[in-house]
């Protein structure tokens, strides 16, 4: 394997305790963001750390490393590990890390810096900001649309609701098969003049008025 005993050798003990410490401080996160989720949020800076931490450690895949290979192992990163606490931040970081490790193989492995190679290389950093910020603004579009239709959907429900005519909208049971002895009914829409009918007429005026009564039991009353 040939690479730069001079840039690599002296550094090489302290890289594999930092990516000891790494995968150490990893598994703190996983158990601690089960309790804690927002820690999950740094997952992406630590994956950042743990690639520019192995790049420095010589074996034979680094001797092999493409750039294209780097790249899209950064846009791979970003998608699995994207939070959306900062939208500029991960996608700088992301950049700046790929950057690093393309500069670092070039220079660890005897790679010719040459202006057709430092082209590609800012291409292959270009390529992967642009890629970051289109499935960035995938992701909030998806988050924008979604709370447009939240913000409609409680909308229609406050005017529902303040209706003085009930409405009440049944959905449509499932077949009847052999594992069910009858149709379950269920409400899909009811709003609160026909809730309250329901507690002042049925509810209040049933046998057991301690036990709760299902949604098809309600239907099956004679009141109703």
């Amino acid at each position: 394997m040939d690479y730069n005993r001079e840039l690599m050798d002296p550094i090489e003990p302290y890289s594999r305790t930092a990516m000891n410490m790494l995968v150490l401080l990893g598994v703190m996160m996983d158990l601690f963001s089960l309790k804690w989720t927002y820690i999950a949020n740094y997952f992406l800076y630590h994956e950042c750390l743990v690639r520019m931490t192995t790049i420095m450690i010589p074996d034979d895949y680094g001797s092999h490393l493409d750039m294209l290979n780097v790249m899209m192992r950064f846009l791979v990163n970003y998608s699995a590990f994207y939070c959306d606490t900062s939208y500029s931040l991960p996608i700088f970081a992301n950049t700046l890390a790929s950057a690093y490790d393309m500069y670092f193989a070039r220079c660890a492995y005897n790679s010719e810096f040459t202006v057709l190679t430092n082209i590609l290389d800012i291409g292959l950093v270009c390529i992967l900001f642009l890629g970051q910020c289109l499935f960035t603004m995938f992701i909030i579009y998806q988050q924008h649309m979604h709370a447009v239709l939240a913000r409609a959907n409680q909308q229609n429900n406050q005017i529902l609701n303040g209706m003085h005519e009930g409405l009440l909208i049944l959905k449509k049971p499932a077949e009847k098969t052999a594992d069910t002895s009858e149709f379950q009914e269920k409400f899909m829409l009811c709003n609160k003049t026909v809730a309250k009918m329901i507690n002042t007429f049925i509810v209040s005026d049933s046998q057991d008025k301690g036990k709760e009564i299902s949604e098809s039991e309600v239907l099956t009353y004679a009141a109703f």
